[in-house]
């Protein structure tokens, strides 16, 4: 996120880029979407083709909840050892022990790329993610409009009002789309086509899709630092419905993204 939070181009998560060799398996499960995929989800949302949207989304997220299970080999995949030392202590307090960062490819897409190494111990998920949570948001721009993490922060934060902690919330293009409508299930259906959009950074909506995408809660680590809207970003968020053990992503363990 920039200075005043809205997007992560100036937040570096400081990877380092590494280059994965993929099986054979890898590259088969890459291909369930590629870029024209995701050009063509797109089009349906924007010109209103809804059914055949969600026929595609349904689809594309029972193969992935099929096929992903959480690796039982993180710790043997390269780390970063600058971006581990950006893990806040009150993480390791917390959870007892010393976390540690992945190393993953240093692109715009570096949201999509930390998770599916935390789903599958590579990058070969990146681009069913995009479409996952481009049609849990747009689908489901209700519930991120209002989610609790900013009532919660307003509660801990008495200066910033909802509305402020929201825009923080969007990339550019959802900002500009609340600051034209004022609506901000408006602006979360605009962050729901930035997704399905390679070669365009994340926001924290993002995170908050992408944690109801792998039905698991997620944690949102953010390097300790004087940064004002810190309090909205650090945390752990929920899913928007609750997770059951024989959900297809592993255990209930919190998925942890540093940025």
């Amino acid at each position: 996120m920039p200075t005043r939070g809205r997007d992560m181009r100036d937040i570096q998560r400081h990877m380092i880029n590494y280059s994965w060799t993929y099986s054979i398996l890898d590259f088969l499960f890459t291909m369930y979407v590629n870029d024209q995929d995701l050009d063509h989800f797109k089009s349906l949302l924007v010109n209103d083709r809804f059914e055949e949207a969600r026929r595609i989304l349904a689809d594309n997220l029972k193969e992935f909840r099929k096929e992903v299970k959480t690796p039982s080999t993180l710790k043997d995949l390269p780390r970063n050892d600058f971006a581990t030392c950006l893990i806040p202590e009150d993480i390791n307090r917390a959870k007892g022990q010393h976390l540690f960062a992945l190393k993953t490819t240093p692109n715009v897409d570096c949201l999509f790329n930390a998770a599916s190494i935390l789903l599958c111990g590579n990058e070969s998920v990146t681009m069913l993610l995009h479409l996952l949570v481009a049609g849990e948001l747009f689908f489901n721009a209700p519930f991120y409009a209002d989610n609790d993490v900013f009532i919660e922060t307003t509660k801990t934060s008495t200066d910033l009002t909802f509305n402020t902690l929201f825009s923080i919330a969007l990339t550019k293009a959802g900002e500009e789309k609340f600051a034209k409508t004022c609506e901000k299930s408006e602006a979360v259906k605009a962050e729901a086509l930035v997704a399905c959009t390679r070669g365009k950074w994340s926001s924290f909506i993002h995170v908050l899709g992408l944690a109801s995408v792998v039905s698991k809660p997620l944690r949102s680590i953010y390097p300790d630092i004087n940064f004002r809207f810190r309090r909205l970003i650090h945390r752990s968020v929920s899913p928007r419905t609750s997770p059951s053990l024989d959900q297809p992503c592993g255990n209930v363990e919190p998925l942890n993204i540093l940025w």
